[in-house]
């Protein structure tokens, strides 16, 4: 019988110690990145936003007949911002925004720098008509706040006002 006892503790703890290497293998492996080249989407687990939820009303607007429609949300209220995480540190970020606003709106889009708490480094929109455009803005992450490996996008339009402008899908392409 004590042998019976034995050999069972002896499995039951190699199973044990067996699972746990797995979890902890596959949670490494989650946020693993080998290559040079990080991308992630809007609807990753990577990316937080757009927040503050007060500024913005989730939609699907009624002109929308692509896919990226899904994901809009009309701001209602400046800023919002986008928090990216990134798994390790790179140099360069590409953002691919896409969006509709009103002609006479200035919208800017920047991110964080390291200099003080209100200190942004922005891109200007250009003009998007009566569709939706999806625009490439490239930054440089040597001079960018990075808190917990996290990069802070923000999205300005002074005088914004409901339906003015509409963001929809946002994607990162982080590069060394």
């Amino acid at each position: 019988m004590r042998q019976f006892q034995a050999k069972f503790y002896i499995i039951t703890r190699g199973v044990l110690i067996a699972l746990f290497l797995v979890v902890l293998i596959f949670l490494s492996v989650q946020k693993l990145v080998l290559s040079d080249v990080f991308e992630c989407d809007s609807d990753s687990n990577f990316v937080q936003g757009l927040y503050p939820e007060g500024r913005v009303i989730s939609t699907i607007p009624a002109d929308c007949n692509v896919s990226y429609c899904n994901e809009s949300a009309v701001v209602i209220a400046e800023p919002v911002y986008y928090d990216v995480y990134m798994p390790k540190r790179f140099d360069k970020v590409k953002m691919f925004l896409t969006y509709k606003k009103v002609e006479d709106l200035d919208v800017k889009l920047g991110v964080k720098l390291n200099v003080n708490d209100y200190a942004f480094y922005f891109h200007d929109l250009s003009v998007s008509g009566d569709g939706f455009v999806t625009e490439e803005f490239e930054f440089d992450l040597s001079q960018v706040e990075i808190v917990r490996n996290k990069v802070k996008f923000i999205v300005s339009a002074p005088g914004v006002s409901e339906g003015d402008l509409i963001l929809g899908g946002a994607s990162f392409v982080f590069k060394n």
